[in-house]
């Protein structure tokens, strides 16, 4: 007997009576694929293990990160050093105060 004479018995031998025909469709989607070089696949696979997601939902998250930040959701901006240094002097001053 092959698959399909297998799958075709199994799908006989079901009460579809109570069955519910599904009609709402998914939204289209894409699928894109990539290859990575043996070390890098092993690195993103990696990486995706300790995040607890697959390597494709870590190619997602990731997918929709760079969308999120490229439509303006995570603005980058410039700060001098010499600014970023006296914020971080001001809010350690005004946590010692808080302590104290």
């Amino acid at each position: 007997m092959s698959n399909v004479d297998d799958a075709m018995k199994a799908l006989e031998s079901r009460d579809w009576s109570n069955a519910e025909v599904v009609t709402d469709h998914r939204p289209v989607s894409t699928v894109y694929s990539v290859r990575l070089p043996q070390a890098q696949a092993k690195l993103f696979e990696d990486i995706a293990t300790r995040r607890g997601v697959t390597p494709t939902g870590l190619l997602k998250e990731l997918a929709e990160e760079l969308i999120a930040r490229g439509n303006g959701d995570d603005p980058e901006v410039t700060v001098k050093a010499s600014e970023l240094h006296g914020w971080v002097n001001q809010f350690v001053a005004a946590r010692a105060q808080t302590a104290a």
